[in-house]
């Protein structure tokens, strides 16, 4: 079944309780609900994690975590999916969404690939590159999450005619 796939690399909620720096977050964090894999569930996490990656903001983590908690979703594959947005792919990926919400407001950008600095995040900068970020993180969070699904139904059905043929012989 996927929720095989996805146990091997989810950490169990005891483990985690004893380790080192975790007994801050509170009890809430532990909360059955946010550790379950089902489809719902991995869904919901899929589209939360994809969400906030690909908006610029410190603490992502922290955010997903935040929304996991109230969507009731997956908590570590919500924040595990923060990383596809790492050190590495975040200019591409950001240059990219600002790119996207300039399209959407009709307008010329005003950086090209390698002048992003500190300097230059004004007005004209910023709004398209949220706009284009959270326009980008809604459709890529549901294409992602729905992908998501229709591969966990693809895999159960599978899983139970393979199930079917071995009754079927037996």
């Amino acid at each position: 079944m996927a929720r095989k796939f996805f146990r091997r690399f989810i950490p169990s909620p005891e483990k985690l309780r004893n380790a080192k720096g975790f007994g801050v977050v509170g009890e809430r964090v532990f909360e059955p609900s946010l550790w379950h894999l089902t489809r719902r569930s991995v869904r919901a996490a899929c589209f939360v994690g994809i969400f906030i990656a690909l908006i610029p903001m410190p603490f992502q983590m922290v955010a997903a975590a935040s929304l996991a908690i109230m969507f009731r979703c997956n908590l570590p594959i919500a924040v595990s999916l923060v990383w596809t947005t790492n050190p590495i792919t975040m200019p591409p990926v950001f240059y990219t969404t600002y790119l996207v919400g300039n399209a959407l407001l009709d307008r010329e950008p005003s950086l090209h690939a390698g002048e992003l600095t500190l300097a230059s995040l004004g007005s004209d900068v910023l709004v398209p590159l949220y706009l284009g970020s959270i326009v980008s993180g809604v459709v890529l969070g549901l294409a992602f999450s729905m992908l998501v699904d229709v591969f966990w139904r693809l895999h159960v059905l599978h899983n139970w005619r393979k199930r079917s043929r071995t009754r079927g012989a037996a």
